[in-house]
């Protein structure tokens, strides 16, 4: 009997301590493609994913271009640049993802840099931790993060 009691105890103590240092879910997700390119360019597609179970109210992703590449226009997104830099906002009509909801935005840019330091309710894209000494993947096109817009 004690020895069946020490096999359920040990049990429990190994499933606390896989559920403790879990990584939790991301709650949003974007992803970038270039669904058309050129020589002196291409149209980006970005899609930010709601991957919770009650509505997501609001969104703002971030990235910047390398030199030589930046947006000329861009739709479904209230757009902003400082620089190199690119901040892209929800619109009323656009604001609300419902769970599990996606939409899209896209923009024109000349040159063919692809994003960096892209960040979706300013967590990092790259689903890492802020101030991580990990490297990204050498190409980021996938956006991954939580939380709510600044």
């Amino acid at each position: 009997m004690r020895l069946l009691l020490r096999t359920a105890v040990a049990g429990v103590l190994v499933a606390a301590t896989i559920l403790i240092i879990a990584a939790p879910a991301q709650a949003s997700a974007g992803h970038f493609t270039k669904s058309t390119q050129w020589s002196g360019g291409y149209v980006g597609e970005f899609t930010v994913h709601n991957h919770t179970d009650s509505p997501m109210n609001g969104w703002v992703v971030r990235f910047c271009l390398p030199s030589g590449t930046r947006i000329l226009n861009g739709w479904n997104i209230q757009l902003t640049q400082i620089g190199d830099c690119y901040t892209f906002r929800n619109y009323p009509w656009n604001s609300t993802l419902p769970a599990g909801g996606a939409v899209s935005f896209g923009f024109v840019a000349s040159g063919t840099g692809d994003p960096i330091d892209c960040t979706v309710n300013g967590e990092r894209c790259d689903g890492l931790p802020a101030g991580s000494d990990l490297q990204p993947p050498p190409r980021r096109t996938t956006c991954t993060s939580s939380g709510t817009p600044a």
